[in-house]
């Protein structure tokens, strides 16, 4: 989410946290939206439920390449 990134820039994280939430409801596949939340989360001092979504983009990380090894197994 380009908004959120310009918001957590700004300094205005939790306008910024609900972009990337957003974002995530939209596509709860987005690696760069459960990044960028896990950092809003981060700079908010909220370390526990960033850990969840760095640990989301690791397992999504590990999806997508599940899926690409598939796909040249085909």
């Amino acid at each position: 989410c380009e908004k959120g990134a310009s918001l957590a820039k700004l300094g205005r994280t939790e306008e910024a946290l609900k972009c990337f939430n957003r974002a995530i409801e939209i596509d709860p596949e987005s690696i760069d939206a459960w990044l960028q939340k896990g950092q809003a989360l981060s700079t908010l001092g909220r370390p526990e439920e960033a850990q969840m979504a760095f640990d989301k983009v690791e397992e999504l990380r590990l999806l997508m390449k599940v899926r690409d090894a598939i796909i040249h197994f085909e």
